[in-house]
């Protein structure tokens, strides 16, 4: 299990699952993106909403689709973080979010508009991402040496 053994290796030992796991949220997430419309026509249209809401909907889905992947593995790195009872770190993150946020929605909004809604979301997902995955590097412990056996002389 994870517990046992150093958290370095507890790492390594997931590090595939946690690549199959992004990899697979990423080609959703590209896929949303580029049959976003036909998606909204078929699963939230069905004659209950105008076109123009379908529009709209899919115009910001688009885009926040993209915010998939890092969303998941954020997820999966906060996982770690608890295993190394960083819980404050995972506190001042959520926090470093909003701002981020904040910022993003203040940038893209007025230039973007709707769109500018998914983008907003998608930046602040991939900062966030980046912030954890390389604090979550930061805090693994070192490679242990490697303890190799004298040659006979």
């Amino acid at each position: 299990g994870v517990a046992s053994g150093s958290s370095r290796e507890a790492a390594k030992r997931i590090l595939p699952a946690f690549l199959w796991t992004t990899s697979g949220a990423l080609a959703l997430s590209l896929l949303v993106h580029f049959f976003a419309e036909p998606l909204v026509a078929l699963f939230y249209q069905r004659g209950a909403f105008a076109q123009a809401d379908a529009t709209a909907t899919a115009q910001v889905l688009r885009w926040q689709s993209l915010g998939m992947m890092p969303m998941v593995a954020g997820m999966i790195l906060a996982q770690g973080f608890l295993g190394l009872r960083m819980i404050r770190f995972l506190l001042l993150l959520s926090i470093i979010r909003i701002l981020i946020r904040w910022l993003a929605l203040e940038l893209f909004l007025d230039q973007w508009s709707l769109e500018g809604l998914g983008m907003a979301y998608t930046f602040t997902e991939a900062i966030a991402l980046v912030l954890a995955a390389l604090l979550f590097l930061r805090r693994l412990p070192p490679k242990a040496p490697t303890t190799s056996t004298p040659s006979p002389a």
